[in-house]
C-alpha cells in the first residue's frame, strides 16, 4: 500500500472523487479488517501529534544566565576567584545568582498559569471495521478507516466525505472563522483550494455541530493538515525581543570597552615600574568596576514588575523580555474571529412588516419607513415580534441555564428574541429538518385553537413559497422581487439573511410534508454576523494614536473582511483587500510592497499569515501577532511577540506565544503595550543613572594608575558602592509611576540604541563630576593630613550621595524633578534611608571598618561629602532645562 497523506500520491483529495479516494487507501464503504487496521497502525503509528517534551528547570536557569553581561561577570568572578579575591568573587555571583533567581521563578510562574489554561482530553471515535461500527480511541485510527462522526464530535484525522446528511463542522480551531461549513461529498475540481474552501474535507481537531457524516480517513498523526502547522511551528525561527538586542548590543560594547581599558591600564601600569602582577590585579579591579553589576538584576526586577502590571491586566507573561518588546511594537497582526469580534454570530438587522429594524439585542430601532423612527417596544411592533418568535419556534438551539446551546446561527436567533423578552412556548408536533438541497427548514406546532407551520430558511427559497407578506400587522400580498433585493442588500453588508415566514393549519394537522410548505405568510428578513468587540475600534484607535499599525489577518471572505475593517476604522489608510489567492501568486518582493499597502488579508492560509508575518520582520517592524487557533500558532512563533487567546485559544497557540490574553481581548493588547512602554522607559532611566557610576569609577582608577598616585576607592569599596545602591537605589526606580501620555507617542525606531545622545550627554556630565568630586576630596584630605582610610571613607560617601542625588535626577530625563511627587513611590525615600543607613554602617561598625578598611567621619565630614554631591543634581536640572529651551521635547517623546 501506497505512504498517505496530504501531500504523497492521494494529494489533492478534495479533486477525487469518494470512490477514488476508496481505491487509492485500499479501502470501502465497509471499512477495514482488524487484521489490516492493525498492520496499518504498525505502519503508521498512532494518530496523534508529535508534542515538545516539557522544559524542565536547567532549562529556564541556563536561559537566565544566556546573556552577556552575564558572561562578563562570570568571566570577571572567575579571575577575582583565581586571584584569591574572595569578597568580590562572592559578591559577583551572588549577582549572577540573584539575576537568575528572579527570571526562574517569574517565567516558571507564568509556566504554571499557562498550565491552568491548557486543556487535554482522551476522545474516542466510532469506526468501520469488519463489517460492523465499533467505537475505538482516536490513536487507533489509521489511513483507510471509515469513520463516523455526528452532533457534537471532533473529526479525529483528516478525511475525504464519502457520505454526509446535513453536516456542519466548527473548523474555527482550524481557520479561525466562527461559521460553521456545511459538507458534502462531491468532487471539487479546481487547481488549489485553501482548507477553508475544501468542503468535501474534514479536518483534524474540528467539531461537527450538526448532521452525520462518514468519511474515509486519508490522513493521521503527523501528516494531517494541522500537524504539518506543527511543523512548520518547529521550523520557524523566533525573532529576537529588540530590548534583548539592544542590551546584548550594550554588553558587546561594554565588553569591548572593559577590555581595552583594562588592556591600557595594564601597558600604562608596566611602563611606570610597576609589578606585573599588582598590574593584573588592578586592571581586574577596573574592570569590576566598570563592568554595571547590578543591570542584569534590575532589568529582571523591571521585567518582573511588568509582568505582575500585565496580570492585573489580564495578560500573562511567559518569556520576562516579551514585557518589554509588546511596547516596541510597530505593528499588530490581528485574527478577526475572537479578537477583533465576538466569535458568536449575533442579530443585527431585521427586516419586517415593510419597516427596517438595527438590532442590539435587547433593544431595536426603526431605522427605515417608521411611524416612530429610534427605538421600538416590541410590545407595539407585532410584526417583529411574531418574526423573532419565528426565529426562535423553528429552531433546534436552546438555552441551557442562560447559555445558548446549537448552531451558531441559531443560536444567535434564540438569544435576539430572548434577551427582547421573547420566548414563545408552543410545542412542536412534527418538522422538516434543514437539508442543503431544499435550503430550509420547517416546524408544525400545536396553538390554542389550530396549529402553526413556521418556515426559516434562504431568502430565494422562503420567499417564493410565501403568497401573502404580513405589513403593520395586516396581510398584503407579497411584493417578491423587492424581498430579494432587499435580501441582497443585506447580504452586501456581509450579513448572513434568513427568512422567516408562517402559515395557520387545522389542529387536525398532526404531520408536516413539503406539500405544505405552499402559500405561506412571510414575516422578515433576519441579518446577523460576527459583529465587531465593543471596545475594539476603540483598541485599534488607541493604537493608530500611537503610532501602531494595526493588520487584520483572517480566513473569512473578502466582503465580510472588508465590511468588518471598515467598521473598525482599518480601511483608512491601506484600504484594499488582498486574498490569499493573490498572496499565493506573489513573489517576496510583491509580497513585501502588499504588506506595506493594505491592513486587511482574507481568505488566507496558515502559510500566508506565516509569510506576511516573516516579510513584515524582514522589512524592519517590530510585529505582534495574534491568534487562537492551531492555524495561527507558526506565525506566532515568528513574530516579535507571539500574543495567544487563554479563553478560546488552543494548546498549540499558547504553546507558540510569548504572552497569553485570559480574556481573549484585543483592548487588552493595547493596555499590555502601555505597560511595555513603562518598561522600557524604566530600564532606560536605569541605565541612565546606573552607567555614569560604573564609567566614573573605572574612570578614578584609570587615572589614579596612569599617574601613578594612590586610589581614592579600593575595588573592594567599588563592589560595596555598586551592591547597595544597585538595591536600595535602583529597584525603588522600577516601581515608579507610570508615565503620563505613553500611548500619544510613536513607537521608537525599530533601529534605535539603547544608548541615545540624550544619555551619553547625561554620562560625560555626571561621570565627569563624579571623578572630579571624589578625587577632589580625596586628595583635599590627603594633603591636609589625614589618613588614607579616612579620605578614603568620605570619597566613598560622596560618591553614593552623587548617586543618590541624580537617582532624583533621572525620575524624569526631561522633565524637573520637582514634577514627579515622592509620594507617587514611597519605596524611593525609604530606598533612600536604607543607603544612608548602609553607608553609616561601613562608615562606623568595626567589623565592616576591618574588612573595607575605612573609618568613622564627623558631620563636618558628611556635610562635605553632601555638599560636592549635589552640585550633580544643580548641573543635571540646568541641562534639562536647556534641552527644554531648545524646544526639543517632541524628540525625547520618541526616546
Amino acid at each position: 500500500m501506497p505512504e498517505v497523506g496530504p501531500r504523497t500520491e492521494g494529494g489533492r483529495w478534495f479533486s477525487r472523487s469518494a470512490d477514488e479516494a476508496l481505491v487509492i487507501l485500499g479501502s470501502s464503504v465497509q471499512g477495514l479488517t482488524s487484521a489490516e487496521a492493525s498492520k496499518r497502525l504498525m505502519e503508521h503509528g498512532p494518530n496523534e501529534p508529535v508534542r515538545e517534551k516539557a522544559k524542565g528547570p536547567l532549562f529556564y536557569i541556563l536561559k537566565q544566565i544566556n546573556q552577556p553581561i552575564i558572561y562578563v561577570l562570570i568571566v570577571a568572578g572567575a579571575i577575582t576567584a583565581y586571584l584569591e579575591e574572595w569578597i568580590d568573587t562572592a559578591v559577583i555571583f551572588a549577582v549572577v545568582v540573584v539575576n537568575a533567581a528572579l527570571g526562574f521563578i517569574q517565567e516558571s510562574k507564568a509556566g504554571r498559569a499557562i498550565e491552568e489554561l491548557m486543556r487535554f482530553t482522551v476522545t474516542t471515535t466510532k469506526v468501520k471495521r469488519d463489517g460492523g461500527q465499533i467505537s475505538i480511541s482516536a490513536k487507533e485510527i489509521v489511513p483507510g478507516d471509515i469513520v463516523i462522526v455526528q452532533a457534537g464530535d471532533m473529526v479525529p484525522a483528516d478525511m475525504r466525505f464519502v457520505f454526509a446528511k446535513d453536516l456542519f463542522v466548527d473548523e474555527s480551531v482550524f481557520t479561525g472563522e466562527s461559521s460553521s461549513v456545511l459538507k458534502q461529498t462531491g468532487t471539487l475540481k479546481d487547481e488549489w483550494l485553501v482548507p477553508a474552501d475544501q468542503v468535501n474535507m474534514g479536518f483534524s481537531g474540528t467539531l461537527v455541530v450538526r448532521g452525520r457524516g462518514e468519511g474515509v480517513v486519508v490522513a493521521t498523526g503527523s501528516r494531517t493538515e494541522i500537524s504539518k502547522i506543527s511543523i512548520e511551528l518547529k521550523e520557524t525561527k523566533k525573532a529576537t525581543f529588540p530590548m534583548m538586542k539592544k542590551i546584548e548590543e550594550l554588553a558587546k560594547v561594554v565588553s569591548v570597552v572593559v577590555a581595552v581599558a583594562a588592556a591600557f591600564t595594564f601597558s600604562i601600569g608596566l611602563v611606570r615600574g610597576y609589578e606585573a602582577i599588582y598590574m593584573f590585579r588592578a586592571s581586574v579591579a577596573l574592570a569590576v568596576a566598570a563592568i554595571p553589576e547590578g543591570l542584569p538584576a534590575l532589568v529582571t526586577v523591571v521585567f518582573a514588575s511588568g509582568v505582575r502590571m500585565m496580570a492585573r491586566r489580564n495578560a500573562i507573561v511567559r518569556s520576562l523580555p516579551a514585557v518589554e518588546a509588546l511596547g516596541s511594537t510597530t505593528v499588530i497582526c490581528s485574527d478577526k474571529t475572537g479578537t477583533l469580534t465576538m466569535n458568536k454570530m449575533t442579530v443585527v438587522k431585521v427586516h419586517s412588516g415593510g419597516r427596517d429594524y438595527d438590532a442590539e439585542p435587547p433593544l431595536y430601532s426603526c431605522v427605515q419607513h417608521c411611524d416612530y423612527p429610534g427605538l421600538v417596544s416590541l410590545k407595539n411592533e407585532p410584526d417583529l415580534y411574531d418574526t423573532l418568535a419565528a426565529g426562535v419556534l423553528c429552531n433546534d438551539a436552546v438555552i441551557k441555564d442562560g447559555i445558548a446551546d446549537g448552531d451558531p446561527t441559531e443560536t444567535a436567533l434564540v438569544i435576539a428574541a430572548d434577551v427582547a423578552g421573547v420566548r414563545p412556548k408552543l410545542e412542536r408536533i412534527d418538522e422538516i429538518p434543514f437539508e442543503t438541497t431544499l435550503g430550509y427548514m420547517a416546524t408544525l406546532h400545536h396553538d390554542t385553537t389550530e396549529n402553526v407551520i413556521f418556515v426559516k430558511g434562504a431568502p430565494e427559497r422562503v420567499i417564493h413559497k410565501c403568497s401573502q407578506a404580513r405589513s403593520r400587522n395586516k396581510l398584503v400580498k407579497i411584493r417578491a422581487e423587492y424581498l430579494i433585493d432587499k435580501s441582497h442588500e443585506m447580504a452586501r453588508q456581509s450579513l448572513r439573511v434568513l427568512a422567516v415566514a408562517m402559515k395557520r393549519v387545522p389542529s387536525g394537522k398532526k404531520t408536516l410534508e413539503s406539500k405544505d410548505l405552499d402559500n405561506l405568510i412571510f414575516l422578515g428578513l433576519i441579518g446577523m454576523l460576527d459583529p465587531p468587540r465593543p471596545e475594539a475600534k476603540e483598541a485599534i484607535a488607541a493604537c493608530r494614536e500611537a503610532g501602531i499599525r494595526v493588520i487584520m489577518i483572517t480566513g473569512d471572505h473578502a466582503a465580510t473582511a472588508e465590511a468588518i475593517g471598515n467598521d473598525l476604522g482599518l480601511t483608512k489608510d491601506r484600504g484594499r483587500v488582498i486574498t490569499g489567492h493573490e498572496i499565493e501568486e506573489m513573489h517576496d518582493a510583491d509580497l513585501a510592497k502588499a504588506v506595506r499597502e493594505s491592513n486587511i488579508f482574507a481568505r488566507t492560509t496558515p502559510e500566508h499569515k506565516l509569510r506576511i508575518t516573516k516579510q513584515l520582520v524582514a522589512n524592519g517592524e517590530v510585529v505582534a501577532v495574534t491568534g487562537d487557533g492551531v492555524n495561527d500558532s507558526p506565525a506566532l512563533k515568528a513574530a516579535t511577540i507571539g500574543v495567544a487567546m487563554g479563553k478560546g485559544g488552543t494548546d498549540a497557540a499558547k504553546e507558540a506565544a510569548d504572552i497569553v490574553l485570559k480574556d481573549d481581548n484585543f483592548a487588552t493588547i493595547v493596555a499590555a503595550v502601555e505597560e511595555g512602554r513603562d518598561v522600557y522607559s524604566k530600564v532606560h532611566k536605569i541605565i541612565a543613572w546606573s552607567i555614569p557610576t560604573n564609567i566614573g569609577e573605572a574612570m578614578m582608577l584609570l587615572v589614579a594608575i596612569s599617574m601613578g598616585i594612590a586610589l581614592p576607592l579600593l575595588p573592594l569599596q567599588i563592589l560595596w558602592i555598586n551592591l547597595v545602591t544597585a538595591i536600595a537605589l535602583a529597584i525603588p526606580m522600577a516601581f515608579e509611576p507610570r508615565e503620563k501620555g505613553l500611548l500619544s507617542r510613536p513607537p521608537r525606531p525599530p533601529g534605535e540604541r539603547l544608548i541615545t545622545s540624550l544619555l551619553i550627554r547625561k554620562f560625560a556630565i555626571v561621570s565627569t563630576l563624579m571623578v572630579l568630586g571624589t578625587f577632589g576630596v580625596f586628595y583635599a584630605y590627603q594633603e591636609s593630613g589625614e589618613t588614607v582610610a579616612l579620605s578614603r571613607t568620605v570619597a566613598l560617601n560622596t560618591l553614593v550621595f552623587f548617586e543618590i542625588f541624580y537617582m532624583f535626577n533621572s525620575r524624569s530625563l526631561i522633565e524637573p524633578a520637582h514634577t514627579v511627587s515622592l509620594r507617587a513611590n514611597l519605596s524611593m525615600p525609604v530606598g533612600v534611608l536604607a543607603c544612608f543607613a548602609s553607608q553609616l554602617l561601613v562608615t562606623y561598625w568595626e567589623p565592616l571598618n576591618l574588612v573595607f578598611h575605612t573609618d568613622g567621619i564627623g558631620i563636618r565630614d558628611w556635610l562635605i561629602a553632601i555638599g560636592l554631591a549635589s552640585s550633580v543634581f544643580f548641573a543635571i536640572e540646568f541641562e534639562k532645562a536647556i534641552f527644554r529651551w531648545r524646544g526639543r521635547n517632541s524628540d525625547i517623546n520618541k526616546r
